[in-house]
Parts: C-alpha cells; structure tokens; sequence
C-alpha cells in the first residue's frame, strides 16, 4: 500500500508514518508538508525553543520506505504533481492551522488548503485514492447535557475558529467526494496526549510546570478552570483508529476518535501530581481558560467500535509516558 500524509511532521501525523511504518512491511509513505524535513524531531518546538524529539520507540523519519517533500497545501499544482508521481493507495490529511492561529490563517489552511487537496484529487485520471480526513472533535461545540456521550450524529455548534473552519473542510471533502465519487472517510478526533505533546495542550502544559517545580524546589502550582470534562485519547491510538478508518472505513461517513471516557481536567491534574511526585499545593481560578464555553466534551465510540477498534492505551499510561518523555528530553 502507498500512503501520502499531509502535516506529516506534525504530532499525529509523526505517529500515523511509525504506525504504518511498523504495520506494513511493504507500505511507502510519502509526507508533505510546510516545514523542511526534519529527521528525529516534531515540527513543533517545546519551552526553550528546542524542537521537539520524537520517542526514540517511534523515530521513523530515517527509514528509506518514507520519503518527505516540502510543499504547503495552498500549492495545489505541486501537489498534483506528487499526487500523480507516486499514486498513493490512500491519503491521510492532517495539514492545519493551529487553533490559536489567527482567523485568515485557520481559514487559509484548514478551508483553502482541504479545496486544494480535494482539486488536486480530483484531477487525477483514473481510480481515486481513499481519503481519510483528520477533524476535531471540537465541531461539536456546546452540546445539551442530554445528548452525551457524543454520537457523529450530534448537531455540530462549534464554539471557535479552529473548529468553524474543520467542519467547513468536511463538509467540503465530503462535498467533494460525492461529486467525483471518490472515497471520504471523517475521523473527529478528540483530545490527544502523547510523548512529545506541546506544552499549549493542557496535559503537556501541567506535565512540564510540575516537572520544573519539582526540579527547582517549587511548592505552588496555579492553573485556570479545572472543572470541565474532555476525552482524552493517546495519540497511538489515534494512529490505529486512523488506518482502520483507511482500511474499513465507509465513504461518506464521520467517526469519533476517542476514548470514549468522560475525565475532568481535574482529574488529569491530579493523575499528574501522582505520576510526577510532587508535594506542593495548587489551586485554580474558576472561568479563566475559556473551557466555560464548552463544560462537558467526551464521545461514544460506537461506529469506530464497531469496525474492530478498540482503545489499547489508558488514560494512566498514557500520561506516564509523558512525563517520562519530558523526563528524558
């Protein structure tokens, strides 16, 4: 099988190459993205600046089945050209703009980026590849506590930018899809933790404060809103859940990508103390995040489940290992 993985430096898309890498001893993977190629690392740097590292149990940017070009999503004739040169069986699409990222960004990567890719698809002669579409959880918005756990069949009311312009670049995949009858498969990912995660996601960012208090002898730890609820899901099964939606998959079709586990920030603060050791107090100021605009988040993972998925890594796991990769950087 030949697969192509737009973002492919980026989180996901790093664990997605090691996974399929590691599946398939026959698999080609072809990475694109903005970002020279970066062999050992992430695309996204941690405090201090440095880049981040990849585990060295997952380091497959050498290996010689994965080749990387450096092309940005906008440049859909570029894209067209490596689309025909090397005729990927399925392409993973990760490529987007961070949810912090200016409004004209998050519309430049996440819609005008899904239309250039999907053009350039299009315009393949012959048979379409699978395209499996990377979304967030976080269409979903500000749901009515009566309709949780959250089925793919939720009206979606996002409640930011970021989320606004993933589900306008579904709607547009799948838009897409239908019109040139190729394969569009939506994964809504929730939540992701994972060694190497950035520091701006909430686990990485109380993993690493606790971790420098400890080392410097530190007794106060101060966070924002702890009271709302996420599904967290680790970022290895993030990457399984992607290549059964590549191989099982119905065209058309969203699926959640979770846990399907209800946690409280609260919870995962506390989680972290204990993996950490650290002997401090914290306290939180109520309201102060923004995660009052969506309290309660977690899905039901019945249509993923039912193609054979299963979440392998628990929550605990998952934020050990963690703290060890922030341990060992």
């Amino acid at each position: 099988m030949r697969y192509l993985i737009t973002g492919a430096q980026g989180f996901v898309g790093r664990y997605l190459t090691a996974a399929i890498l590691e599946r398939d001893a026959q698999a080609q993977v072809l990475g694109l993205g903005r970002s020279p190629r970066l062999d050992g690392c992430f695309s996204h740097a941690l405090s201090g600046g440095a880049l981040a590292k990849l585990p060295q149990e997952m380091d497959r940017s050498l290996d010689p089945r994965f080749c990387y070009r450096q092309i940005s999503i906008l440049d859909q004739d570029k894209i067209f050209a490596a689309l025909e040169e090397f005729r990927p069986d399925v392409i993973f699409h990760l490529a987007s703009g961070l949810r912090n990222d200016p409004p004209a960004d998050l519309i430049s990567n996440n819609i005008e980026g899904t239309a250039a890719l999907m053009s350039a698809v299009e315009a393949i002669p012959g048979a379409k590849p699978k395209v499996v579409l990377g979304s967030t959880g976080g269409v979903y918005g500000r749901i009515d506590p009566g309709s949780f756990p959250l089925s793919e069949s939720c009206l979606c009311d996002p409640a930011d930018m970021y989320a606004i312009t993933k589900l306008a670049a579904e709607q547009m995949a799948r838009l897409s899809g239908r019109s040139s009858g190729m394969p569009v498969v939506v994964g809504r990912i929730f939540n992701i933790v994972g060694a190497g995660q950035s520091e701006r996601h909430v686990c990485g960012n109380f993993a690493a404060r606790l971790l420098a208090l400890k080392a410097s002898g530190g007794t106060r730890l101060e966070v924002g809103d702890v009271a709302a609820t996420r599904d967290f899901v680790d970022a290895r099964d993030v990457a399984s859940a992607l290549i059964v939606l590549a191989e099982l998959g119905v065209a058309d079709h969203v699926y959640n990508i979770a846990s399907g586990v209800e946690t409280s920030v609260g919870e995962v603060l506390q989680k972290l103390i204990r993996v950490v050791g650290f002997q401090g107090e914290w306290s939180s100021s109520a309201g102060s995040t923004g995660t009052d605009r969506v309290p309660r988040h977690w899905a039901k993972m019945t249509k993923l489940e039912e193609l054979g998925f299963v979440p392998r890594h628990s929550l605990d796991a998952s934020l050990t290992d963690l703290v060890r990769y922030y341990q060992m950087r």
